[in-house]
């Protein structure tokens, strides 16, 4: 396993052009030859293919797998082939001297030098010979820090935070405006605050996801930190999360000391790895999740949307009775959001999705979106309501053609109007009960689609309260009436 270091892997991504997948000029043969040339070793065996089949993930794993001598033979090499055929971008030909000085590092042995500061020292001291925390785990700690917006900053500004534990004047930009990291942070998070909350875990340089154990553990022992979290009662909620994931490979956070009767934590292995309870795994359409099963409907949305359209929404929609999955009602402290939202979409019979600007700009909505769609290819049924907020058609169509031919409803028209359009797709809420008067009808009215008449139902909901309906007996119309 060679010694390069998150910023070594960052200088020499973007020296090699990696970020699309490729590797400078390469083609698949080519690169092949090339790293057989070069080390005697065959770049597209099934060995280099853990992290992916572009030739960019290869060689990250290579980097992973090899010496720090056949490493540093390869980039190297690399190096010379690039710049010789002026392989490399123009933006990125100022890191050639960085480029060869790793190179050289590990071709003569040298150790690798640690971006983290003195505050944040390494959690444990054999954590690089410990059993790897999966990606899976990482993934289960992320979605909960994203769904109950934990600021994993806390106090602090993020570069202030960030700096505890990187050198961020070191580290490039992936900002082409600016040289470093510190300087895409600032412009990106506090000038235009156009990045997610969430970008940290997203970011190649830092790698949280991906990257060594003693980086992510080093990363969650300082959001602990009593400079970063003062508050005791959040703190032991957010480590017992973090300890409940980690055990299942065998780590977990522990008090190394105190600071003003404060606990600062660092990590160590446990003594023996849990045995993971072994449950057969339900298929995403059978028999739901007992916490949401039988949901009327699924709300699709960007948190920015949150206060202004979707929590009435729901209102509106569990006043008459339906039951909705709605991450506020469904999710619960500890609860991985991507498992949580894959039940929900399986287990709800229709999927309200409230496109807007910022459903366009995030990330999660557009997973579930993508479920939704799943459903409806599977089936051949109608899933997707969609609700426009403030967008027009030519922004939908821009964003999605299908979409865009579907009939909406706009916020526009008011949030009762909205309820109504999704109640008549709806029909009967599962969880209504028939009251005495639905057996002596309150009355009769006009079925808006048949043109006959019909009769108002009464109905109570899950609260106690009654409410009243049209039903066509004709062409089976259902409508909520105020």
């Amino acid at each position: 396993m060679s010694t390069l270091g998150m910023a070594d892997k960052q200088f020499l991504e973007k020296f090699f052009g990696m970020a699309s997948g490729y590797v400078l000029n390469f083609s698949d043969r080519t690169f092949g030859e090339f790293v057989f040339e070069t080390v005697g070793l065959e770049i597209h065996s099934e060995r280099y293919t853990a992290g992916g089949t572009s030739k960019a993930n290869k060689l990250r794993t290579f980097w992973k797998l090899e010496s720090d001598p056949v490493v540093g033979k390869l980039l190297l090499a690399l190096i010379n082939y690039g710049v010789s055929f002026d392989m490399v971008m123009p933006q990125w030909k100022q890191y050639e001297p960085q480029c060869r000085a790793i190179a050289a590092r590990l071709l003569s042995g040298s150790p690798s030098p640690k971006p983290a500061t003195e505050q944040a020292q390494t959690p444990t001291a054999n954590a690089a010979r410990g059993p790897e925390i999966s990606e899976v785990t990482r993934r289960d700690i992320v979605d909960f820090i994203c769904a109950k917006q934990v600021k994993w900053w806390g106090r602090l500004g993020e570069i202030e935070f960030l700096s505890r534990l990187y050198d961020l004047k070191k580290l490039p930009s992936t900002d082409l405006r600016y040289k470093t990291a510190e300087d895409d942070i600032a412009q990106h998070r506090i000038n235009n605050n156009d990045w997610e909350d969430d970008w940290i875990f997203k970011d190649e340089r830092f790698n949280l996801l991906r990257g060594t154990d003693d980086d992510f553990l080093r990363f969650l022992c300082e959001t602990l930190n009593p400079i970063v979290r003062p508050e005791p009662p959040e703190v032991n909620a957010l480590v017992k999360i973090f300890n409940k994931h980690l055990a299942v490979d065998g780590w977990e956070l522990y008090t190394k000391h105190h600071i003003s009767r404060r606990r600062v934590f660092t990590a160590r292995q446990l003594a023996t790895k849990p045995t993971p309870e072994l449950t057969p795994r339900v298929p995403a359409m059978s028999k739901p999740h007992e916490d949401i099963a039988s949901h009327d409907v699924f709300i699709c949305h960007a948190s920015d949307d949150k206060k202004a359209v979707a929590r009435p929404l729901v209102g509106h929609l569990t006043k008459l009775g339906y039951k909705v999955w709605f991450d506020e009602f469904t999710l619960k402290l500890g609860d991985s959001l991507r498992r949580s939202i894959d039940r929900g979409l399986a287990a709800s019979r229709y999927g309200v999705v409230i496109l807007s600007p910022s459903f366009f700009a995030k990330n999660w909505p557009q997973y579930e979106l993508d479920g939704l769609v799943a459903r409806e290819n599977a089936k051949g049924l109608k899933v997707i309501l969609p609700v426009w907020h403030n967008v027009t058609r030519d922004q939908v169509a821009g964003y999605s053609p299908t979409l865009a031919d579907r009939i909406a409803a706009p916020t526009s028209s008011g949030l009762e109007e909205v309820c109504k359009a999704i109640s008549e797709v709806l029909g009967r809420p599962s969880s209504v009960t028939l009251t005495s008067a639905a057996e002596s009808p309150s009355g009769s009215g006009v079925c808006a689609h048949c043109g006959k008449t019909g009769e108002i139902l009464g109905f109570v909901g899950t609260d106690g309260d009654e409410f009243h309906w049209f039903e066509c007996s004709h062409c089976g119309h259902f409508e909520a009436l105020d």
